[in-house]
């Protein structure tokens, strides 16, 4: 190990325990979640003693260590210098949920149709990592691409991504039983009833439960011949019927 005086009355050399020699106002970089770093500080008079300060509970960042000599006179001299614990380059994700629901990162997640936002909460696993979250917004029908982004504490940057299914509104107009006056309508489009009868009641059930229908046409047979029945149904999707 290489020492190097300080040419002071009280001078003194210092090295950490890993061997390196540190010079006085010089900064010792370190890796990240060093917590403390063992200070030898040597006077050069055998006569003097060194107390070592600031060298535990260092934080991520700049961390300030003193060496306080003190000759044998009384008189006494500060010495610093900087120990810079790397910040942590852990850009991982501890979870990530969309509207409350667990989502992995390169999954997916479906949305009810007309949904055009989801709340996305990602929570890094480092405390030193930001998190960005972009895509949730303005969503469309079909597949849009959620991105996350982590940032570490030393800067560098890591994305992530999911799938958010936004349904689609369903097209579908049919019909799953039409009935009038009893009688199937689905089966046969051709309805015979007696000359007595003067109102046709209609009856129908869409298959999509989001689809509605309407009789346009009337119902009432006021004499004997022949009526036509209309049933408009409209789909979900409204540019269907």
């Amino acid at each position: 190990t290489r020492f190097l005086p300080v040419s002071w009355a009280r001078k003194m050399c210092i090295r950490d325990r890993d061997g390196e020699t540190v010079t006085v106002g010089s900064t010792v970089n370190k890796a990240f979640g060093t917590t403390s770093v063992a200070v030898v500080a040597t006077p050069t008079s055998n006569l003097a003693t060194a107390v070592v300060a600031g060298n535990t509970d260092l934080t991520t960042g700049l961390n300030t260590v003193s060496v306080t000599v003190t000759a044998e006179s009384g008189a006494s001299a500060v010495y610093t210098f900087t120990v810079n614990v790397a910040k942590s380059s852990d850009k991982s994700l501890a979870s990530i949920s969309a509207n409350g629901a667990t989502v992995t990162a390169g999954g997916s997640v479906t949305l009810s149709s007309g949904t055009t936002s989801v709340n996305v909460v990602a929570t890094a696993t480092s405390a030193d990592a930001t998190v960005a979250v972009t895509g949730n917004t303005g969503l469309v029908a079909g597949a849009n691409t959620v991105t996350i982004t982590v940032t570490a504490g030393d800067l560098t940057t890591q994305t992530y991504t999911f799938t958010a299914n936004v349904a689609t509104l369903s097209e579908d107009t049919s019909l799953s039983s039409l009935t009038i006056n009893g009688q199937d309508a689905l089966a046969s489009s051709t309805i015979n009833v007696g000359n007595e009868v003067t109102q046709a009641f209609v009856l129908a059930q869409t298959t999509s439960s989001a689809a509605t229908f309407a009789v346009t046409s009337s119902t009432a047979l006021a004499t004997p011949g022949s009526y036509t029945i209309t049933v408009v149904v409209t789909a979900e999707n409204t540019n269907f019927t």
